[in-house]
């Protein structure tokens, strides 16, 4: 999976290529940049470094859950989003 994306890359990039190798719709599109955005701060707040999809561990989707839970105060239902968007991307 790794030849989808660049090393340099951003981890919202890396996060977005991995999820749309198979094509998604405008709409999913827009909402998966919303979520890959978050990620990739949360990552950053986190120090959690060059997270890519082929790296990041059940800890780091747990913490990020619990950060989208607890600090941001996000619905049951987003967060299911929220998740199925990252889980797009770790299955390619």
């Amino acid at each position: 999976m790794a030849d989808i994306y660049k090393k340099n890359d951003s981890i919202k990039v890396k996060f977005m290529k991995a999820a749309t190798v198979k094509h998604a719709s405008t709409g999913t599109k827009k909402k998966m940049t919303t979520t890959f955005n978050r990620l990739e701060a949360f990552a950053k707040k986190q120090r959690y470094g060059a997270l890519e999809p082929t790296s990041m561990t059940a800890k780091q989707m747990k913490n990020y859950v619990e950060y989208l839970t607890n600090e941001l105060k996000l619905n049951p239902r987003s967060i299911q989003n929220e998740t199925s968007h990252i889980r797009r991307a770790l299955r390619q």
